[in-house]
């Protein structure tokens, strides 16, 4: 089994990655929105650093905010919540 961990987007970007290196050696799947994904320089830096995946998707709302996300991968996981984008084919 393994497990994902959703950081609610509370760290900065530094404790985002310090957080990624101390859970690493656990084997985590991903870390969910260790910060806000709404700042798609600071979560691609987080994404090219951390040595566990980050996940994002549920704050965005726009095909706008996921194309920012995808064009800076900043996520290796895309969680879009269907609920508020209209799912994925509102995203074309």
């Amino acid at each position: 089994m393994r497990i994902g961990i959703d950081a609610h987007v509370r760290l900065s970007p530094v404790m985002a990655l310090e957080f990624a290196r101390l859970v690493e050696p656990y084997d985590i799947w991903f870390i969910e929105e260790p910060v806000l994904p709404e700042n798609p320089d600071s979560l691609a830096e987080v994404a090219r650093r951390s040595p566990v995946p980050i996940a994002t998707g549920e704050r965005l709302f726009t095909r706008w905010g996921f194309r920012d996300v995808l064009q800076q991968r900043s996520a290796a996981l895309w969680q879009p919540d269907v609920a508020h984008c209209g799912g994925s084919s509102r995203l074309e």
